[in-house]
């Protein structure tokens, strides 16, 4: 089944201008402990638990690059950015083909955590960030168990599917690629299209435990709940329930898995496709 929602259209969310910040003047002193490179992975609430990321990483010399997933097209966006090291704050103007996107950005240098707000011109309001900023090098996993990276939950159609309808279920089959990663003390999960970009798709989870998820996946045409447990790389689903809307012959029909249900996790490498109907 062909996946629908691509990251892309939160653009049109994100269609947020500003003019280039100014430059050329003196940098300020840097507050104690305050260093404003490293990478940023903040997001953004796009409604009905649709979070959408907004992620680069800036150099020593202050130059920034888009980082993937994101929700605009890392390739094609280049940046701006103006450093506050006295405030420990970051501007970043986003030149997208689209339009210029304003991240404001506040570093708490002790926590590493990242408030902010994404805003359009004219507009007296924004979007609020917020994420963490990963020093040079990275940080300590804080829970051992979880491995952060790619990976993908399939719902195969080898089992018993049943339509609603009565009809042919042969077409059934789920494959939903994600992210894990740590932000700050929390676990995130989010969906990824099958290129790698986050996807217009929504989740809800919990850890129970240090190593074990419970885990929904919704989409206008599949939702998936499963409970995941982590060792390291070696991810196992335990599949409550999964359904998907599927065509058979031009009649399309929403299936049921049925019986006992049976789903894995696969680990994918950074850069390798996926698809919804197979890989």
């Amino acid at each position: 089944m062909p996946r629908v929602g691509r990251a892309r259209e939160a653009t049109s969310l994100l269609l947020l201008a500003l003019t280039a910040c100014g430059g050329g003047k003196d940098t300020p002193k840097a507050r104690d402990g305050c260093d404003l490179s490293g990478t940023y992975r903040t997001r953004f609430d796009a409604g009905v638990g649709q979070w959408l990321w907004f992620r680069f990483e800036v150099d020593s010399a202050m130059k920034a690059t888009m980082r993937a997933p994101s929700a605009v097209d890392e390739k094609t966006t280049t940046l701006t950015v103006d450093p506050d090291p006295a405030a420990c704050k970051l501007s970043v103007v986003a030149k997208t083909d689209r339009g210029e996107i304003l991240a404001s950005l506040t570093l708490d240098p002790k926590t590493q955590k990242v408030t902010g707000k994404l805003r359009m011109v004219g507009a007296r309001e924004g979007v609020a960030l917020d994420g963490v900023r990963d020093p040079v090098g990275g940080t300590p996993p804080k829970h051992a168990c979880i491995k952060p990276g790619r990976y993908q939950l399939v719902v195969p159609a080898e089992q018993e599917w049943k339509a609603e309808d009565g009809g042919s279920c042969d077409n059934a089959i789920i494959k939903v690629p994600f992210l894990v990663e740590e932000l700050g003390d929390k676990l995130s999960i989010d969906q990824l299209d099958d290129d790698g970009s986050a996807a217009w798709t929504a989740e809800d989870y919990g850890l129970v435990g240090d190593c074990e998820v419970v885990l929904r996946f919704r989409n206008r045409e599949y939702t998936a709940q499963t409970r995941l447990t982590f060792g390291g790389d070696q991810v196992t689903a335990a599949l409550v329930s999964a359904s998907i809307q599927v065509l058979d012959k031009g009649d399309s029909r929403r299936c049921h898995v049925t019986g006992s249900p049976m789903a894995w996790v696969e680990k994918l490498e950074a850069g390798s496709p996926s698809s919804q109907g197979g890989t």
